[in-house]
C-alpha cells in the first residue's frame, strides 16, 4: 500500500475508532471517501464533499468503514436505491454531465471517478435533525470531523471544492482561513432560483494558489439539475467552477 493509500487507511480506522467510541456503531455506520483512494492526492484539481452518509429507517450498521477497491465513483457506480440510482445520485450525476460538457470531456463518469469524493461528517444518520443522536454525538463527531478535514487540508487543496450544504462550505472556508488562506472574493450567498434557498462561493488564495469553494443546496431535498427555475444559477456556477479548474 502507497502513501496516500497508507494515510486513507489511517483516516478509517480513526473513523471506525471514533465511531465506537461515541455508540454510533450501535446501529449505524461510517462511510469517508465514495472515490478510489487513488484521488486522495494533492494532484487531484477537484473535491466533492456530501455532508454525510445518509441511511434507511430500517437500516442497521455495524460501525465499519470501507474502503473503495474499484476506480469508480459511487454517486455513479453504486446502486442506492431500489431500482439503481436514487434521486441524490441522479442529481449529482446531472453536475458532473453539465461540468463535462464545459469542460469538453466526453465521459462524465469518468470524470467523476478522478474527484476527490468524500464527506464531511463520516457517521450515517437518518437525516441531520436524527433525533436519535445524542447532543455529544453530534458536538463531537463535529469537533472530530472538522480536525479531521483540517489535516487534510493542511497537506493538500484543490483548485475547487464543491459541498452538499452551505454548512460544509462554511467550515472549510473558516478551516482553510485559520491554515492561512485569505478571501479573493466572498462568501456570497447565491440565490438558486428556489424561493429562499441559496448556495455559497468564495474564493480564497494562498503563495499564489487559489481555491473555489461552492457550496450547492442538498440534492438530495433540492433537486436544481433538474428545475427549469434554477437553470439560470446552474448555468453560472458550472461556468465558474469550469472556469477555476482551467486556470
Amino acid at each position: 500500500m502507497t502513501g496516500m493509500s497508507l494515510k486513507i487507511a489511517e483516516i478509517h480506522s480513526n473513523i471506525e475508532a471514533k465511531c465506537r467510541e461515541l455508540g454510533f456503531n450501535h446501529d449505524s455506520w461510517c462511510d469517508f471517501l465514495y472515490s478510489h483512494p487513488a484521488t486522495f492526492s494533492p494532484e487531484t484539481d477537484m473535491w466533492f464533499i456530501g455532508l454525510n452518509p445518509g441511511m434507511g429507517e430500517n437500516e442497521k450498521g455495524d460501525g465499519k468503514c470501507a474502503i473503495q477497491k474499484t476506480c469508480t465513483n459511487e454517486y455513479h457506480a453504486a446502486q442506492w436505491g431500489s431500482n439503481g440510482r436514487n434521486s441524490l445520485q441522479v442529481q449529482v450525476c446531472a453536475f458532473f454531465e453539465k461540468l463535462s460538457q464545459y469542460l469538453g470531456r466526453q465521459d462524465h463518469e469518468q470524470f467523476m471517478n478522478e474527484v476527490l469524493t468524500a464527506n464531511f461528517f463520516p457517521f450515517a444518520t437518518r437525516g441531520w435533525n436524527d433525533k436519535n443522536i445524542t447532543k455529544r454525538q453530534w458536538d463531537e463527531g463535529i469537533a472530530f470531523s472538522t480536525k479531521l478535514w483540517t489535516g487534510i487540508l493542511y497537506q493538500m487543496t484543490p483548485k475547487v471544492i464543491v459541498t452538499l450544504t452551505t454548512h460544509v462550505s462554511k467550515r472549510l472556508s473558516t478551516t482553510l482561513q485559520q491554515l492561512g488562506w485569505t478571501p479573493v472574493t466572498g462568501p456570497k450567498q447565491d440565490k438558486v432560483g428556489w424561493g429562499r434557498v441559496k448556495a455559497f462561493s468564495q474564493e480564497m488564495t494562498k503563495n499564489g494558489r487559489n481555491v473555489l469553494i461552492i457550496g450547492l443546496p442538498h440534492l438530495s431535498h433540492y433537486k436544481i439539475f433538474s428545475r427549469d427555475e434554477c437553470q439560470g444559477y446552474v448555468e453560472k456556477a458550472v461556468k465558474k467552477i469550469s472556469c477555476a479548474l482551467k486556470n
